[in-house]
């Protein structure tokens, strides 16, 4: 698993190189920036090959039942076959519903 870096200067670092990596996309999101660069984006990938026959099932299946959207790891290539992608861009409390429900769901 990578390590993780904390502290204003490697947040800092951080910021200096995203602001750097242009928007290359001809389709701007509604999280764009306005500036030509994209907006902030905070994303977990969550193993479920072992818990479904393949990634855009258990996201369906998940939505149907839970209620809660992941995007299938598939939609970004076939190396994202038996992941799904999480989306962390909302607030706690909506972070942690989803978390409990995910969980419900992936070790019913």
């Amino acid at each position: 698993m990578p390590s993780c870096t904390t502290g204003t200067s490697a947040w800092g670092n951080m910021r200096t190189r995203t602001d750097q990596v242009p928007w290359s996309s001809p389709h701007r999101s509604s999280s764009s920036t306005g500036s030509g660069r994209a907006g902030p984006a905070f994303y977990a990938w969550m193993d479920v090959a072992d818990r479904a026959p393949d990634a855009r099932q258990f996201a369906l299946e998940l939505l149907r039942h839970q209620r809660v959207a992941v995007a299938p790891g598939t939609a970004f290539g076939p190396a994202g076959e038996g992941w799904v992608r999480l989306s962390l861009a909302a607030d706690t409390d909506a972070l942690l519903e989803g978390a409990r429900r995910l969980a419900g769901f992936a070790l019913s």
